[in-house]
């Protein structure tokens, strides 16, 4: 019973006699193996799966704050669009009752000018029946200047005749005294005949020139007002135009007014359920959130019952194979750490210096050149005669490997993704898995996780004590489903 308390006896072992006593007991040694094995597969099926979970439940806490972000983000925007279409629709309201302003304006200075071409019409009728009247008191001027030239013709005529007569009328002697007289004054009134003609010629003439002139005028003013009509006419179509296109562009504007007001009340639905949503993200953040806690939780009641469950030797598993394994893994690190140090060399070194270049990031302290071929070779078999063994390894208790098996430890290439899978020496491993079997000083830890490179991993590690103070730990990881 001490031995099997302790671990130096597995639970497949017969107790030896044939009393009664010792049967009962070798078959309830058998009982408690079997429920141990059953127990151990059903925790580690259980770590497994919980390190899936971990996977789905990290994938998706990243998802989901991704979500959370971007619901936010949405919702920002939301409300910097609804603040944007409020402006447009006040905007566009504004513009609407503008334009309708514009548009009585328009109508009523396009019913002026409807006015001004109606009134240039009448002024151009009127002008054209003045012209006529022009015309036709020319016509009458030259008429009266013609009569007057025929007037002081015949005046000449008369005088001529009258002094013809006043000579016939001196030869006549005292006999044509009297024709004399009658004579001189036909000779007197035919010359103021002829003043006065030649005044009304002179008045005539100068009424032809005026009224000429004043034709000339009429004509030009009358050209003038002909061509402001046309104008008038050709501005009257051009506003008319105007105006229908601005009744058109008020049409419009009133519809995007009309829209603009629809556009913020969807936009104002939209927000409400932007922030539904980004209300919603944030519960299921906290709901991701809160399951990984909870499989964390999980993950480490396994651990402790993988722990508590290593201490029984069951004998005869792939189990008792790893942890036998890794204590004799344990023991050779030990010995050959504890020789090195009784050599001198500061295996407790932690001052890390960095690598040059390494990606992933690498580290050299004062004594991993000296332990690394060792240490390398006592993983390696490790690594040759496990079957199952994925790796094995030394890390201190801040998780920093000075060396890893040859496979893990080839040159670097300084291709991330190469180096990450085959470029594993001289790292430090600070993930949650690594970090725990650091810090760990219980005789066992059984943790299951997906690793780095994408496989879920068995990792069995045993603390490292060198002169009774904690260096480390070893760590063994081993394929999942051998042990599964």
């Amino acid at each position: 019973m001490v031995a099997l308390n302790k671990g130096r006896a597995s639970l497949d072992v017969a107790v030896p006699g044939f009393t009664p006593a010792a049967r009962a007991f070798t078959r309830f040694l058998k009982r408690i193996r079997e429920l141990i094995l059953t127990a151990r597969g059903g925790s580690i099926q259980t770590a497994i799966n919980v390190a899936h979970l971990k996977k789905e439940v990290d994938s998706s806490a990243i998802k989901v704050e991704q979500q959370r972000h971007d619901a936010e983000a949405l919702a920002a925007s939301a409300a910097r669009v609804i603040e944007l279409s409020g402006s447009v629709e006040t905007g566009a309201v504004g513009v609407a009752d503008t334009a309708t302003r514009n548009l009585s304006s328009a109508v009523a200075s396009m019913e002026e000018l409807e006015r001004v071409k109606a009134r240039m019409l009448t002024i151009e009728q009127s002008v054209d029946a003045f012209t006529q009247t022009v015309n036709m008191l020319a016509e009458r001027a030259k008429a009266i200047g013609e009569i007057g030239g025929i007037i002081q013709q015949i005046a000449m005529q008369t005088n001529l005749l009258a002094l013809n007569a006043a000579i016939e009328a001196a030869r006549a002697g005292e006999a044509g005294k009297g024709f004399s007289v009658v004579a001189k004054e036909v000779r007197s009134l035919a010359e103021r005949v002829n003043a006065e003609t030649k005044e009304i010629s002179n008045r005539s003439d100068e009424m032809i020139r005026l009224v000429g002139s004043t034709a000339e005028g009429t004509a030009q003013i009358q050209q003038g007002v002909v061509e402001s009509v046309s104008e008038i006419a050709a501005t009257v179509s051009r506003f008319e135009s105007f105006v229908a296109d601005f009744r058109q562009m008020t049409e419009t504007v009133e519809t995007i007014g009309a829209s603009a007001q629809e556009l913020a009340s969807v936009n104002r639905d939209m927000s409400a359920r932007i922030d539904g949503v980004a209300k919603a993200a944030n519960e299921v953040h906290d709901a991701m959130s809160s399951s990984a806690r909870r499989v964390d939780q999980l993950r480490g009641h396994t651990e402790d019952i993988q722990t508590a469950l290593a201490e029984f030797r069951t004998g005869g598993t792939v189990f008792d194979t790893l942890v036998v394994a890794t204590e004799n893994l344990r023991d050779d690190v030990t010995r050959y750490l504890g020789g090195v140090m009784g050599r001198g060399r500061n295996v407790f070194d932690q001052d890390y210096r960095a690598i040059e270049g390494a990606n992933p990031p690498r580290y050299t302290t004062s004594y991993d050149g000296e332990v690394e071929a060792a240490l390398q070779g006592l993983f390696d078999q490790v690594l040759a005669t496990l079957p199952g063994c994925v790796y094995a390894l030394a890390v201190d208790n801040n998780g920093y490997a000075p060396a890893h098996n040859s496979k893990f430890s080839q040159r670097p290439t300084g291709v991330y993704e190469t180096d990450l899978v085959h470029c594993r020496a001289k790292r430090i491993f600070d993930d949650p898995v690594g970090q725990k079997l650091a810090h760990n000083t219980k005789a066992f830890l059984f943790q299951s996780y997906l690793r780095d490179t994408g496989e879920v991993i068995n990792d069995l590690s045993m603390p490292i004590y060198l002169n009774g103070r904690h260096w480390g730990a070893v760590r063994v990881g081993f394929d999942s489903g051998q042990l599964a």
